[in-house]
């Protein structure tokens, strides 16, 4: 598997996940606008040519927001979510971050054991933040310590 930058030919596969993980979908138009805003970046991961899953964030003076990532359902529970976490938080420890903030579903519980798992933790509620179906978001942060070897 290759983790890489995202381009503008991946954004019909990133579509084509997103149309299959989330209920309210980015569509392509949507994609490649944040593919080119300034302040937002993606990888994806390529396994046989093909785009496997893929991250985004923003990052603004030092603060990062997880916007999206998903994997392809017969890709999931292989480590592509790790390795495109484990992407951005070098990248982001790279470029300056002083944390990350994301927000994840209540009901998604495989996802929030992922982010603990790497070191973020829950600090916040938002309640009925996602639609279709209307559910609380669990805001979740991350802070690059100077006592973190890896990432900081």
């Amino acid at each position: 598997m290759i983790i890489r930058k995202a381009l503008e030919i991946d954004v019909d596969e990133i579509a084509e996940i997103e149309k299959n993980t989330f209920t309210l979908p980015w569509n392509k138009k949507e994609i490649l606008q944040d593919l080119n805003n300034p302040i937002a970046t993606y990888f994806v991961a390529v396994e046989d040519n093909k785009v496997v899953g893929y991250i985004g964030y923003w990052l603004v003076v030092g603060e990062a927001s997880i916007t999206s990532l998903a994997v392809r359902e017969e890709y999931r529970q292989k480590g592509v979510a790790k390795t495109l976490l484990e992407k951005v938080l070098l990248t982001l420890k790279n470029n300056s971050a002083e944390f990350i903030l994301l927000e994840v579903r209540v009901s998604n519980t495989i996802a929030q054991k992922l982010y603990t798992n790497f070191g973020f933790v829950e600090i916040a509620i938002r309640k009925n933040y996602y639609e279709l179906p209307k559910e609380d978001a669990i805001v979740m942060k991350f802070k690059f310590l100077k006592e973190h070897t890896k990432y900081a």
